[in-house]
């Protein structure tokens, strides 16, 4: 498998683990020294982040990436895509569908995300 595929493989599996609000197969994935950065609104660290995640209200229906770009170079990786999520909310589906930024690091022989940019956030005025 080429270092591609093992960046796919472990978007993917982060996507599955937020839709599974799944804390610790999260933190498996994330470097010990992970920010989550939103523009205006300063870091948080992979609890604020794994809790960010458990607190989303609802149902998650699913969690799917499209239109991934790996920019790979050495030992890390810049991805971006369209991060589609169906949650149900009081009986309705509501599709959030959102850019997403991931920095992506080797670490411990695997591919592991250092940052998380939430570029969906809401910008002050």
């Amino acid at each position: 498998m080429d270092e591609h595929a093992r960046i796919t493989e472990a978007a993917i599996a982060l996507a599955d683990a937020i839709g599974r609000r799944d804390g610790p197969s999260i933190r498996a994935l994330l470097t010990p020294d992970f920010l989550l950065r939103t523009p205006g609104q300063g870091s948080a660290d992979a609890d604020a982040f794994i809790a960010s995640v458990q607190g989303i209200p609802g149902e998650i229906i699913s969690v799917r990436l499209e239109n991934l770009v790996i920019d790979l170079t050495g030992p890390s990786a810049l991805v971006t895509g369209i991060q589609r999520a169906q949650v149900r909310i009081d009986g309705h589906v509501v599709d959030d569908v959102r850019p997403f930024v991931d920095w992506f690091v080797q670490s411990e022989d695997r591919w592991k995300v250092r940052v998380v940019v939430d570029v969906a956030a809401q910008q002050p005025s």
